[in-house]
This record gives C-alpha cells, structure tokens and sequence, in this order.
C-alpha cells in the first residue's frame, strides 16, 4: 500500500469520527423522595350498608375530610409531600329506619387495603412502592350485630405515615 493510499485512508477515518453525531445527555431523574401517593380502600359488605350508616373521616395532610359510604369499596387516593400522615377512621351505626334484629345473618368485613408509591418532586415514580390486603369477614345474627355496632367493633381508624426519606413507619 501506497503512502497516499493510507494518508486517504486516515483522512476519511478523521472525518468519518469528527462527523458523529454527538448524543445529547439524557437528564439524570431527580432520585431524591418528595411525595407519596396513596390508595387506601376500607371495604363493606352490603348488608352493612343495607342495615347501617358508614362514614369515614380521613385526613389528606390538609385537614379532615369526611365521606358517607355508599358502595361496598370505599377508596379515596391521596397525594402529599413528604413527610406525611395519612388517617383513615371508618365509623359504623344503625340506621334508624331499619330493623336489623330481625335478620337472621349478617355478614360484616373489617377489611381494608392500601397501595402506596414514593414520588419524587416533579412526580415521578422512585420505584418505591408496597401494597398490602387485610381481610376479617364474618357473619352474626341480627341481634348480635347490634351489640358489635354498639361496642364498635366494626369502627377502624387506620394510620399511615411515611417520614422525609419516603419510608413507611409503623
């Protein structure tokens, strides 16, 4: 091979690298946790809702807020910055237009469930998430409901707090 052959060569090589394209940089996602977004569920039997009043107050960060229950999944999603606590309290009571001692079962949940996931502050997820499903079903008759409703033991509140580095206390 020529002197000038590989001088072509080298020259064709030096522009071939020069004339790349260079790639913009992707921007770096911002990893540090800002806020958490929340879905919490309480669910309900129809029985319940068809024999008694439920209402649940929760607080959303802001303030308390209260919804009555009229379907057999209650879910209310949530978004705050961080740090944060999230309360849920679902309170049970007879209706006074119906007679639920005259029923012969009755069959009641306590069950609840919540996913939640770590944002950061234009929110974006941080792959920082957890769910969780607790189940309580059982049956009473009438009049056993009525003492349950009255000493509420159908009544929950429920506490989830996360602190300023997206970690979930207990």
């Amino acid at each position: 091979m020529t002197w000038a052959a590989i001088g072509c060569m080298m020259t064709v090589a030096v522009f071939t690298a020069c004339n790349k394209e260079v790639e913009p940089e992707k921007p770096q996602k911002d990893t540090v946790p800002a806020k958490v977004s929340l879905t919490f569920t309480y669910m309900n039997t129809q029985d319940i809702l068809d024999y008694c009043d439920v209402v649940v107050e929760y607080n959303d960060g802001t303030g308390a807020k209260t919804e009555t229950v009229t379907s057999t999944n209650w879910t209310k999603t949530l978004t705050a910055d961080l740090p944060v606590t999230f309360t849920f309290n679902r309170r049970v009571t007879l209706k006074t237009d119906k007679d639920i001692t005259k029923a012969d079962k009755i069959s009641y949940t306590t069950g609840y469930s919540y996913e939640y996931e770590i944002l950061n502050a234009a929110g974006e997820s941080l792959d920082i998430m957890d769910s969780n499903r607790f189940t309580n079903s059982s049956s009473a008759s009438g009049e056993k409901m009525v003492k349950l409703i009255n000493e509420k033991k159908l009544d929950q509140i429920n506490t989830f707090r996360v602190d300023k580095d997206g970690n979930k206390l207990k």
